[in-house]
């Protein structure tokens, strides 16, 4: 299944660079010299994962992570943006489809330096670019709570069918996954992107079963928890979070099922290099092996394997669905105000 995912990965980067055109940066300060880096991120991750692996990157060379929490990517390249002539975050989180639109700005952001590091010579096709190095991939998928249901959820048409979800759904808004959602409803309604008409009409078909349209992760997670909503659309890590909260909880990825993936930017600053060695740090084989344990994502080191419960619920090929980053990038602006006219 692992070795699939390499081929899934592939084709949803698109066509990349090879490592060989990619290029090193002149750094301003030795790691030696630094004792701190900001990173910005997801509070989740940083909870689930960043903090036990900063802690331990802290060990090793001195250098203490701070975080910087966003609620979602697009959020975090505001805050980048705004920070731009001194920037003060030193490592940023992101969607690959957020961080494809974020890669002409080369004043903010630096190059990979691929020479200088150990740790990118087995990764996954399109895990790594000039400007960005994957962490993990995951589908979009459905998640339920199976003491709510009666029976399990098999098809993305049950959410909009079913008598019991009436007021359970919880949605994404077009922020969170970088409008995945919409464009999913879309391919359900005949529609063939970027013409996505027929995706508002899904949407607008499935007003009566929505019960949450969410922007943050906390947010989701909180509903599911309180009952509020009984199905969720998100992706993997929720199940996990879910689940060791003590939920019974259900997962299914359908067709067609988008594959994503959540990746590292280096800011242009004084701290590029030190920056650059923890990006290395995560992508170290012990390092993608907690990532997939505890994160519930799929590994993009080719040498560690999704978590066995992952496994069971990741898409089959022939049901992954590819969508155009840089379409997605030029159009989110409209589809964002079309869809707020839609659900509201």
């Amino acid at each position: 299944m692992a070795r699939v995912y390499k081929f899934i990965i592939g084709v949803i980067a698109g066509v990349g660079i090879g490592v060989g055109c990619l290029n090193s940066n002149s750094f301003a300060s030795s790691p030696s010299d630094v004792k701190e880096i900001s990173v910005l991120l997801w509070g989740t991750t940083w909870t689930i994962l960043g903090e036990s692996l900063a802690k331990e990157f802290e060990k090793e060379t001195g250098i203490k992570v701070r975080p910087v929490t966003q609620a979602s990517s697009g959020e975090g390249l505001i805050k980048l943006r705004f920070m731009k002539d001194k920037p003060l975050v030193d490592v940023w989180f992101t969607t690959k489809s957020v961080a494809e639109r974020a890669s002409s700005d080369t004043q903010l952001f630096a190059d990979i330096p691929v020479a200088s590091m150990q740790n990118l010579d087995n990764l996954m096709d399109g895990a790594l670019r000039r400007k960005y190095v994957g962490l993990y991939y995951y589908p979009l998928l459905v998640l339920w709570r199976e003491d709510l249901l009666k029976e399990d959820i098999t098809s993305w048409e049950d959410l909009w069918t079913r008598n019991d979800l009436k007021g359970k759904v919880g949605i994404p808004d077009m922020n969170m996954f970088q409008a995945q959602f919409l464009l999913v409803a879309n391919r359900l309604g005949d529609g063939q992107e970027p013409d996505i008409m027929n995706g508002f009409q899904r949407i607008r078909e499935l007003k009566p079963q929505i019960g949450l349209i969410y922007g943050s992760d906390s947010q989701a997670r909180q509903a599911v928890a309180s009952g509020q909503i009984a199905a969720l659309v998100t992706n993997s890590k929720r199940v996990k979070e879910l689940r060791e909260a003590g939920f019974s909880i259900g997962a299914v990825s359908p067709a067609p099922s988008p594959v994503g993936m959540d990746v590292m930017m280096i800011i242009n600053g004084p701290k590029q290099e030190a920056a650059a060695k923890f990006v290395d740090f995560l992508m170290r084989e012990s390092s993608q092996k907690i990532v997939a344990e505890r994160l519930f994502m799929g590994p993009v080191n080719n040498a560690v394997h999704p978590a066995q419960e992952l496994a069971e619920i990741l898409p089959q090929a022939a049901d992954t669905v590819e969508f155009d980053d840089a379409m997605i990038n030029s159009n989110i602006g409209k589809w964002m105000e079309q869809f707020n006219k839609t659900v509201n």
